[in-house]
């Protein structure tokens, strides 16, 4: 889990230094590899339902329910079956 949380402080530098040179508009740009350091960071499965499909920091969902459990897998401490039970609706 720390090389997540790695992640997602580098992502968060990079969009710093974009978001100051480019403006804010370029954080939608991001959107997807964001939710993918926040997936790798959660502490269970099922803490992905507080993010689903809502507004996070002000950025709409952008990965689909698939893309979701794919990156979820690349964690070995979730179980797979918890994984796919996930009610993850649209």
């Amino acid at each position: 889990q720390l090389g997540g949380m790695q992640l997602d402080k580098d992502v968060r530098t990079v969009i710093a230094w974009f978001t100051a040179r480019c403006g804010r508009e370029v954080r939608d740009t991001f959107g997807r590899l964001s939710q993918f350091a926040l997936l790798l960071n959660l502490d269970r499965p099922a803490d992905v339902l507080d993010f689903w499909g809502v507004k996070v920091n002000g950025m709409v969902w952008q990965l689909t329910a698939d893309e979701l459990r794919k990156v979820m897998a690349l964690r070995d401490d979730f179980k797979p079956d918890e994984i796919q039970r996930l009610a993850l609706t649209t």
